[in-house]
């Protein structure tokens, strides 16, 4: 397994929950030779008195008839800004984890491992902050499965709009094209 070209990669998301400052340490981060590997996000973690983020996930969907399948960002979107935003066009191998899905399993709900946010990755993108919602819903979900799931179905829009990108680079430029300017002037660049 080697390099992961990042322009591979389908974003899961529009938009990003955290403010300048998170992201211009990550884009510091990056450019200063950093990796997202599991020890330095365990490391950060400790110092920090946090709980470990996951490598970046990457779920794979099965080739369609007249298309590769798509290789969709599940979690590490603000890494993966910061990483491109600061100049580096791939992943190294120890940064991710690629688990293979359908887009079956991805429109199904499934409150054991908290997935109440199903949407089809080729038409939808999840909404950035959907987290308060996603709370309810479970909470929701432990007395009353059912009306739970009639929520969800009924509230789609609670956490996801119709697709209108697909590539990092669109995403970093929908939400944080200013931050660059910002991040290189901080840095001395023009």
């Amino acid at each position: 397994m080697g390099k992961l070209p990042l322009d591979r990669l389908t974003v899961g998301q529009h938009g990003l929950r955290y403010g300048p400052e998170g992201l211009h340490r990550m884009m510091d981060y990056v450019a200063g030779g950093g990796r997202w590997s599991e020890a330095a996000l365990h490391d950060y973690a400790a110092r920090h008195g946090l709980r470990p983020s996951p490598l970046i996930q990457l779920s794979q969907f099965p080739d369609q008839a007249d298309r590769p399948g798509l290789l969709l960002v599940h979690d590490g979107h603000h890494r993966l800004v910061a990483t491109h935003l600061a100049g580096r066009d791939f992943l190294y191998p120890e940064e991710y984890r690629v688990t293979p899905w359908t887009y079956e399993q991805y429109l199904a709900i499934n409150f054991v491992c908290g997935w109440v946010t199903p949407f089809d990755p080729r038409t939808h993108a999840r909404r950035a902050d959907f987290g308060v919602w996603k709370r309810q819903v479970l909470e929701l979900a432990r007395s009353d499965p059912a009306r739970a799931e009639e929520l969800i179905r009924g509230e789609p829009s609670a956490y996801l709009e119709p697709r209108r990108y697909a590539d990092l680079d669109s995403l970093a430029h929908d939400c944080c094209w200013p931050e660059l300017e910002r991040w290189q002037k901080s840095r001395g660049r023009p």
